[in-house]
């Protein structure tokens, strides 16, 4: 029923918000009590879920900087980065980024420490919400989706990674999959990608390749991986060992 899915979606919303309150500036609140008090629309052809959680998110966070900022540190495990190297990036303004990561680091979601004159920043796994940012970051770039919608479906596949911007913590329209195995079905695999493309509202460009040209091809690049068979043992190039299985 109309009413009840909409209901659905203020509970998830609100849920979603609870989370980010215990930790994101006052801004973050005063902007969620504004969008609640002019009842905020849901956008018209509600779409997708992942549609629906980049709305929330949009909403909950109402800096567009700061949400560059939590894909950056809390999608790629470990990734790091310093004030210069995130506005050419981002094409920020140094000043934004500044408040921002500021904002952040008092918040205890990101560390810091100099490497020279440097000031290198990351996500802090030892935070509370650290896990449940890290999900709702994944979420929102789409790769659930694409492990239920695509990689799930695939019986021959090894392992699968992200590669390119995303791979490096920069927010992107385009997913790039490389998919690891033997003699898969690309004609099957096209189909799969067509679906999953309009659920995450994202394009998805695939690869596939033998474990061995993995290794030769991705090495010493940035990956992400995001799924491998039971079993199998990641290459040696992975830099992200967390990995979810079936």
């Amino acid at each position: 029923m109309p009413g009840q899915h909409k209901t659905n979606e203020t509970v998830l919303a609100n849920e979603t918000a609870t989370a980010f309150e215990k930790v994101i500036a006052n801004e973050t609140v005063i902007a969620r009590s504004a969008a609640t008090k002019q009842s905020a629309p849901i956008p018209p052809t509600l779409p997708t879920k992942n549609n629906k959680i980049q709305y929330m998110l949009d909403i909950i966070i109402s800096s567009k900087t700061r949400i560059k900022l939590l894909i950056k540190f809390f999608l790629v495990q470990g990734n790091k980065s310093y004030l210069r190297s995130l506005e050419r990036e981002f094409d920020e303004s140094t000043n934004a980024l500044r408040v921002e990561l500021n904002r952040m680091i008092k918040a205890r979601l990101l560390t810091s420490e100099f490497e020279g004159n440097r000031r290198y920043y990351k996500a802090n796994p030892k935070h509370p919400l650290y896990n449940d940012i890290k999900n709702i970051v994944r979420k929102t770039v789409g790769i659930d989706q694409i492990i239920e919608k695509i990689i799930s479906k695939i019986g021959d596949l090894k392992a699968a990674y992200i590669i390119g911007n995303f791979a490096e913590g920069i927010d992107s329209d385009t997913v790039e999959l490389t998919l690891i195995g033997e003699n898969l079905d690309t004609e099957y695999i096209d189909n799969l990608v067509k679906k999953a493309q309009k659920l995450i509202n994202r394009k998805i460009m695939y690869l596939t390749i033998t474990p061995e040209q993995m290794k030769y091809f991705y090495k010493n690049k940035p990956t992400l991986l995001i799924w491998e068979k039971n079993g199998y043992p990641s290459a040696p190039l992975e830099q992200n060992p967390e990995t979810p299985n079936p």
